[in-house]
């Protein structure tokens, strides 16, 4: 390879890493609706399955949930491999598309109570809310926060000591450029390019 050139991969990666700050102005632009598809998106991307997006109003505190696909390495070396296809981890998450706020303490203690009341199936209506969403007493889960914005420090803090995954809007948008996005064009991060996007991949509903 010539000197001070570099391969198509590395100069993918390039590509992708410069457009990440257009790419999160155009995020800012979006409805929460769409935001919260792009959170989806995302986290398919990132391995997750059967990934569903709740309905927008009366969601429970609940934005999405799906599961999370575990290798089987381990199984074949212990010989067990139907103990892992019976093995389920969860993602229970939360969108919120702030732009001028910070994601405080409240936002997450929030989630962290939804998720709690998912796993006994206690909800604020009369039927089961998601019925397809059966999580054992073992089941572990992770519970996911994602935001187009920035995260307070005390936010941050409780996140470490609690377990929950934050995903502030720099991290997003690197996500997305580095493992969902195909760029087509240097103008990629204009925002109707991101809603055809949205669109062509739209996620399940619950």
């Amino acid at each position: 390879m010539e000197t001070g050139v570099d391969d198509e991969d590395t100069a993918s990666r390039k590509r992708r890493r410069s457009i990440t700050h257009g790419l999160a102005s155009a995020i800012g632009q979006l409805e929460p609706t769409e935001f919260e598809k792009l959170c989806v998106i995302a986290l398919e991307s990132l391995g997750a399955y059967e990934v569903k997006l709740t309905p927008y109003r009366a969601d429970q505190g609940i934005d999405f949930y799906g599961r999370l696909r575990i290798g089987s390495a381990l199984a074949d070396i212990a010989g067990y491999p139907p103990v892992f296809d019976k093995f389920c981890v969860w993602v229970i998450g939360q969108a919120k598309h702030f732009e001028a706020t910070q994601v405080a303490t409240f936002d997450l203690r929030e989630l962290v109570g939804s998720v709690q009341l998912a796993r006994s199936g206690e909800y604020g209506s009369v039927n089961d809310r998601y019925p397809d969403m059966k999580i054992r007493s073992c089941d572990p889960i992770f519970s996911l926060f994602m935001t187009s914005g920035t995260i307070s420090r005390e936010a941050w803090t409780l996140c470490r000591n609690s377990g929950v995954i934050a995903i502030d809007g720099d991290s997003f948008s690197h996500i997305l450029s580095e493992t969902t996005i195909e760029l087509g064009d240097p103008d990629f991060q204009a925002v109707e390019k991101l809603r055809e996007f949205i669109s062509g991949n739209r996620p399940m509903a619950s």
